[in-house]
């Protein structure tokens, strides 16, 4: 689900040891809590499912059932999943203890003016496919894929979400509907046919469509799909629609979405390896797709914004609002493309008068002093540099994360830093930093 932030907390006060101190979410499965784990003294978020759910399974085993799948899904570790630390049963109610991101949602993104280009997209969906055969392997079927439930970190990674939960989105046809989201369904989650790794396939083909063209293929989801089929009807493929793309890239959507599991890829990481030798081999950017909105460039207020001043209005919404403050800063900054837009958003999550008047003052007061973003000087022979040395670690997507970081690093020190601490193994770490400060040095020498 998209995390629309509410500061004033709804439910349950404490689950656990967890205290809670805001809701983010809440959608047709569940809600999400903001929560805070005094213990290690870390922020997470708690997710569990509305009781009405629990209500129309009519089954008495079904919490016994979510923990064991909990259980396996918090036993799946890898960078493109949201972490699962606990879980717990509350007054009759299953929680998973997650993760806590700053992050938008793949729904957010799409949402935004800037189209992506074709780099950005195999970035994104490299590390989606990554996630997903991660919890293939470990017998877990996603079955709710979905741009809401893919989440895009400000350095540039993906993490999935809701897949520890995601057996429960089947629910099958109760009193209370179905469960999930039609629109990115394979066929036979509908029909009730098993459903394996090639559900997921599916469904990610189906956004991958939906980001290239800006349209979906099958308005009405899987059983659109299988009626287009068999009257023998197809969907245009995505470079009908949008110009430019390669063939390919037309290729590894189309066989992501057929209709048929038969016909689709057998596994993520085949999809995976599919789409990147697709993009590898065609430089273009990708245009905006017809729906998509305006295509021009426009700086928001997190590139314009001096680094201090970032952190000093971070700072001054945690001490207003809490700890949730940060996050709200961040997104606000992220979007805004004005200092009056900024504090808008801002000021418009404050319900009480006072505070916000008091709040509004500090705020404005901190845009006026801001000097600007500095520039940070980092040449385009650093940029490379940093990148060849990176990508052995991370694969494509290096290129992506060194530059959208670089935009808002003020030295190649701090640059270093950051893309060094996205390396997961300590080994790999110092190899990095080895190579890369080998080559700027060596570039330094010629230059």
């Amino acid at each position: 689900m998209t995390d629309h932030t509410i500061i004033a907390p709804q439910g349950p006060q404490r689950i656990g040891k967890y205290h809670i101190r805001a809701k983010l979410g809440e959608g047709a499965m569940g809600v999400v809590f903001d929560a805070h784990d005094r213990d290690i003294d870390r922020s997470v978020a708690i997710k569990t499912v509305h009781k009405h759910l629990i209500e129309a399974t009519g089954e008495e085993d079904w919490l016994g059932r979510f923990s064991r799948e909990a259980q396996a899904a918090g036993r799946v570790l890898h960078p493109n999943l949201v972490t699962i630390f606990d879980y717990l049963e509350q007054d009759g109610l299953p929680y998973l203890v997650m993760e806590r991101l700053e992050a938008k949602t793949l729904e957010d993104r799409m949402a935004e003016p800037q189209s992506l280009t074709l780099t950005e997209v195999a970035a994104i969906f490299g590390q989606i496919l990554d996630g997903l055969s991660a919890i293939h392997g470990a017998s877990i079927v996603h079955r709710d894929m979905k741009p809401a439930n893919i989440m895009l970190t400000a350095i540039g990674g993906v993490k999935l979400t809701d897949f520890g939960i995601a057996r429960f989105t089947k629910m099958d046809r109760t009193g209370a509907g179905m469960i999930g989201t039609p629109t990115y369904m394979a066929p036979e989650q509908f029909s009730g046919d098993d459903v394996d790794a090639r559900s997921d396939v599916y469904a990610t083909g189906v956004i991958l469509y939906e980001i290239l063209t800006g349209r979906q293929p099958y308005r009405g989801g899987g059983i659109t799909a299988v009626m287009m089929a068999n009257k023998g009807e197809s969907v245009p493929a995505p470079s009908n629609l949008t110009p430019d793309l390669p063939a390919a890239l037309d290729t590894v959507v189309m066989t992501a979405i057929r209709p048929d599991p038969k016909g689709r890829y057998n596994s993520a990481a085949e999809m995976r390896d599919a789409l990147l030798a697709a993009v590898s081999t065609h430089g273009a950017t990708l245009t905006a797709p017809p729906e998509a909105g305006a295509t021009r460039s426009v700086e928001t207020m997190i590139g314009r914004l001096s680094l201090l001043t970032m952190q000093r209005l971070e700072e001054s919404l945690v001490t207003s609002i809490g700890p949730i403050g940060k996050l709200l800063a961040r997104r606000a900054a992220e979007t805004a493309v004005t200092q009056e837009d900024l504090l808008k958003q801002i000021l418009g999550e404050v319900s009480n008068p006072a505070e916000r008047d008091a709040l509004h003052q500090t705020l404005a007061s901190l845009m006026t002093a801001d000097p600007g973003r500095a520039q940070s000087g980092l040449g385009e022979d650093d940029l490379r540099y940093i990148i060849a040395a990176l990508t052995p670690h991370l694969g494509p997507i290096a290129g992506t994360l060194v530059r959208r970081q670089a935009a808002r690093s003020t030295s190649l020190p701090q640059l270093l830093d950051t893309m060094t601490e996205v390396i997961p193994d300590a080994n790999d770490r110092a190899a990095f930093l080895k190579a890369a400060q080998n080559q700027i040095a060596k570039g330094a020498r010629h230059a």
